[in-house]
């Protein structure tokens, strides 16, 4: 199933679209094997999920057709199975839309990388805030937080300016700024996953929010009330179940929806899986965005930001540092560590990532028999040498 969207030929930065019917141009943005569509089973309206997947991409609300140039096309049937042969789809949006488009940029999913071990304040504050908010253990599979990591939805290598830039663009919030983020690292850019998830978030592993403009809740699980707002954890690889959690489940929500991610921020995500195994090359239509994604330039966005945070640390490293230090103490001994978690801490935890969620407390119980065994018959062996020896 071949999907096409209307794109801008001519884009100036920091003005408003022109939405005169010559100045847009169709061109294909996602292809979905229909096989794969029908393994992965992301829902039971297919084609509801493909409106869905296709409006993130394109980052405007529109709907899907069979026709490209009639002047009123008729939505197609929603509720229908999915076609048997190759067909082409057009995604056709309202000038309303046109006017607050803004696709996903096609460099998001390459910039991901697992945060660094590296530590400093406001690293430390963003796990601490995100492992308190959500409950110290993986959303999705439970895991304790000795195993997970607190996860950026948008890689923290973006920025603030990145961050602001997406969520002003995106935001869908009528009563105001609320879904706005400014800081990489701020609680609502984060879940608390564990390590194997964080390996392949917004690759193999992304999280569906519905209600949303396309689908309800009843279209991911028949049990559900349709109006249920639920985050449903999908996986683009079923593979990866024993370690992600299963495809179709339900994440565990923060009580406090006052710090939960946006809706922008789970479609960013989402986005991205969706493009990785579903998109084509799109490079001359949105080579033109470039400046609107990275509106000081793609590194120097990122540099700024973080001269920024280097200098505000130092000018309040004295001030803050009585404070940081009573937080790092707290947390090491809530954790009941001497010391924080390093590379050699996460060597030592691989094993247990091989080992499914719910048989984790039994392999530990069996590690620690395990060793107090080996303990006993080293000290065995040493009374046994010290009576040879009288």
């Amino acid at each position: 199933i071949r999907v096409h969207a209307q794109f801008p030929k001519i884009l100036i930065p920091n003005t408003e679209l022109h939405l005169d019917p010559t100045n847009w141009v169709w061109a294909q943005c996602l292809a979905f094997p229909v096989h794969k569509l029908k393994h992965l089973q992301f829902s039971s309206k297919p084609y509801k999920w493909i409106r869905y997947a296709t409006g993130i991409v394109v980052g405007a609300r529109g709907e899907l057709s069979a026709e490209r140039d009639l002047p009123n096309p008729v939505a197609i049937d929603y509720d229908s199975d999915l076609s048997v042969v190759s067909i082409d789809l057009y995604y056709r949006t309202t000038d309303e839309q046109k006017f607050r488009m803004f696709p996903l940029d096609p460099n998001l999913a390459n910039t991901r990388t697992v945060t660094s071990s590296r530590t400093n304040t406001r690293r430390d504050d963003f796990r601490a805030d995100v492992e308190e908010r959500d409950g110290r253990s993986c959303v999705v599979t439970g895991a304790p937080h000795i195993m997970c990591d607190a996860a950026h939805l948008l890689p923290h290598s973006k920025g603030d300016t990145y961050i602001e830039t997406f969520t002003s663009h995106r935001h869908r919030d009528s009563s105001g700024d609320d879904d706005i983020v400014e800081d990489i690292d701020d609680v609502r850019n984060g879940l608390f996953l564990n390590k194997g998830i964080h390996c392949v978030l917004g690759r193999y592993v992304a999280f569906l929010k519905t209600p949303n403009f396309a689908m309800d809740t009843t279209d991911v699980d028949s049990n559900a009330d349709k109006a249920e707002e639920r985050i449903t954890n999908h996986l683009f690889d079923r593979s990866l179940e024993s370690h992600a959690g299963h495809s179709g489940s339900a994440v565990r929500v923060s009580r406090d929806r006052s710090t939960w991610p946006p809706a922008a921020l789970f479609d960013a995500l989402y986005a991205t899986a969706v493009t990785y195994h579903f998109g084509v090359a799109m490079d001359d239509v949105l080579k033109k965005w470039k400046a609107v994604f990275y509106p000081s330039g793609p590194m120097k966005a990122s540099c700024t930001d973080d001269k920024h945070r280097r200098d505000a640390d130092k000018e309040n490293y004295n001030e803050q540092k009585p404070a940081r230090q009573r937080r790092y103490e707290k947390r090491n001994e809530r954790r009941g560590m001497c010391g924080g978690f390093d590379a050699f801490d996460a060597l030592m935890m691989y094993p247990l990532m091989m080992v499914p969620a719910e048989n984790v407390r039994e392999y530990l119980k069996g590690r620690e028999e395990m060793a107090a065994a080996t303990k006993r018959k080293g000290l065995e062996e040493k009374v046994n040498l010290w009576r040879e020896s009288l």
